[in-house]
């Protein structure tokens, strides 16, 4: 198989990954794991010539993962309607989530010495 030819099965893999939940890791995609033995014999930084570098492979697939994702996540989805613009007139409180309601000194005294 030329180079070419599997760099685009490689984004293909990759693509097909991201639509069947798969995460972004082609070591755990069985597919992809068989696709690179059927190209055959690679070692560590060695590529059979003609054939693209298993770098390039992995890089493809992770590649067209991502846009998948990128994709998917910028449109919205069938049949939503379309986003809202929401205007605020209060600035932000950065520290609103840690607000903490009750109020200690309501609660019953500290006593003195003793075990608690």
């Amino acid at each position: 198989m030329k180079s070419k030819d599997q760099l685009l099965l490689a984004s293909e893999l990759g693509r097909a990954a991201f639509h069947a939940g798969k995460p972004c890791s082609p070591a755990k995609d069985k597919d992809f794991k068989r696709f690179l033995l059927s190209c055959g014999d690679r070692r560590v930084g060695a590529s059979p010539t003609g054939e693209a570098p298993t770098l390039a492979l992995i890089d493809a697939w992770i590649t067209q993962w991502r846009q998948e994702a990128q994709n998917t996540a910028a449109r919205p989805p069938s049949g939503a309607p379309p986003a809202a613009l929401v205007i605020t007139t209060q600035a932000p409180q950065p520290f609103a989530a840690f607000h903490n309601p009750v109020n200690h000194r309501d609660g019953p005294p500290l006593q003195q010495g003793g075990a608690l």
